[in-house]
């Protein structure tokens, strides 16, 4: 059991994708981005897995993480800016019409990343 543990974290660690032109380890990126938003990430105290968790999505072809709030009964607007693994703003001009392939990186209330 031990082993199959050592042999998955391996893997997980040495797995990479090339995003925007360079590799990029993306449990390295996603542990960089929760950092980045630390004082937006947070639960509200409901107890149904509404507050503010890191996304990520493809803008105009670029990879970007951002914070978005999830709240089933709230009017909140889109985030207006996001951040790609290599620290570079990303500014949403229309995040609705052109934010694609969205998914939950880290979940602020289960203190667990995603993927």
């Amino acid at each position: 059991m031990k082993r199959f543990l050592f042999l998955a974290l391996s893997l997980l660690l040495f797995s990479s994708c090339e995003k925007d032109g360079e590799m990029v380890d993306s449990q390295d990126c996603h542990i960089k981005m929760k950092e980045q938003f630390k004082d937006e990430l947070k639960c509200s105290s409901n107890g149904q897995g509404e507050g503010v968790h890191l996304f990520k999505g493809m803008y105009k072809g670029k990879t970007v993480y951002y914070p978005l709030t999830v709240c089933a009964n709230c009017n909140t607007m889109p985030p207006k800016f996001g951040y790609t693994c290599s620290m570079e703003k990303v500014e949403f001009e229309d995040f609705n019409e052109n934010m694609k392939e969205q998914t939950k990186v880290y979940d602020s209330c289960n203190k667990k990343f995603s993927e």
